[in-house]
């Protein structure tokens, strides 16, 4: 059930379910499960902004783990206060905690810790503005994830590559990158990654004179709006939001913005939730208000952590469909 409600993003609900199922426990025979739950209890606190409760509940287990010599669990709870640490805008921490996460990990056998600490360590070198670094790590990545068909992985590295050659005006091959993310975000059914790669690809369009991308989008708005789909209308919202900044439009960007508002109200994910803090910090930045954008760029991070993680269950294993098999670059971006 915890994991159906994980996929939804019914926080609250499997809150209410871990703490039932943690007090109805018997105490006998129950040590690895425990674990797992009051794993899941801090990742799930984290979700829903509790950041101080998740660190009282991850500190809790990472001792108790620490005193078992349980290196899985150590691991897992040092990526989360990575990603806590993230969130106090204290980046030294996170990189340490990242670190952690990735030699804890290598001890206990758990390749998807490992990757994802090593990802996270990609996306603090990308924003150090050391790109080569970070550019070597998602390569390493992509190639880990792969062997291991971890769709999920593989498509927030890959999007990332594409991200670097675009800014180094490569674009040919960030529209290669861009394409093969997309295909593997659809196949692993991670939605949050395929819109964040579906919005670099339409701008990247653009700026190669691909002009009948805004006609895409307000079709594929249309038939969101229809269907009552407030993700998609947002994912929509967002694109529009960004390519009008791009074109140096911000009165546009900023009549999309207040779109955007009024479908998060709806909704209230975390991936909606970021693409609103994004347009506002881009708006802070162009108006010069650095402490603003700062702000938002912050919280827009957050957001996007929190979709990323959104399918993560309290082992660090993914929730998502049964692997199927990667798709490379021949699988063409759609809109």
């Amino acid at each position: 059930m915890c994991r159906v409600l994980h996929r939804w993003g019914a926080w609250r609900r499997e809150w209410a379910v871990l703490s039932d199922t943690l007090g109805r426990l018997p105490a006998e025979g129950t040590v690895r499960r425990t674990r797992v739950l009051l794993h899941q209890r801090g990742v799930v606190a984290r979700l829903l902004g509790e950041h101080a409760t998740a660190g009282e509940i991850l500190r809790e287990l990472y001792d108790l783990a620490e005193r078992e010599s349980d290196e899985r669990t150590m691991a897992a709870c040092r990526l989360q206060f990575g990603l806590l640490a993230n969130v106090r805008g204290d980046t030294r921490e996170a990189d340490a905690h990242y670190h952690w996460a990735v030699d804890l990990g290598s001890l206990a056998g758990d390749a998807a810790i490992v990757a994802a600490g090593r990802h996270q360590l990609g996306v603090q070198a990308l924003r150090r503005g050391d790109h080569e670094e970070a550019e070597e790590i998602f390569h390493q990545g992509r190639a880990e994830a792969g062997d291991r068909r971890d769709f999920e992985v593989l498509a927030a590295a890959e999007h990332l590559i594409a991200v670097l050659a675009e800014r180094r005006g490569r674009y040919d091959e960030a529209d290669h990158w861009y394409r093969s993310a997309y295909a593997n975000a659809e196949d692993g059914d991670f939605a949050a990654v395929a819109e964040m790669v579906r919005t670099g690809a339409n701008v990247l369009a653009l700026r190669r004179g691909d002009l009948d991308v805004i006609d895409r989008i307000d079709a594929s708005l249309g038939r969101a709006i229809a269907a009552g789909d407030n993700a998609a209308a947002a994912a929509a919202y967002d694109q529009l939001g960004t390519i009008a900044r791009s074109q140096g439009d911000y009165a546009d960007a900023d009549y999309q913005s207040k779109r955007l508002v009024v479908v998060v109200e709806k909704s209230s994910t975390p991936d909606a939730s970021a693409r609103l803090s994004y347009q506002f910090g881009v708006s802070a930045h162009a108006r010069g208000d650095l402490a603003g954008a700062a702000v938002n760029y912050r919280n827009a991070l957050c957001g996007a952590e929190m979709a990323r993680h959104a399918a993560v269950t309290a082992t660090g294993c993914r929730c998502s469909s049964p692997a199927r098999t990667a798709r490379g670059s021949e699988a063409a971006t759609r809109t």
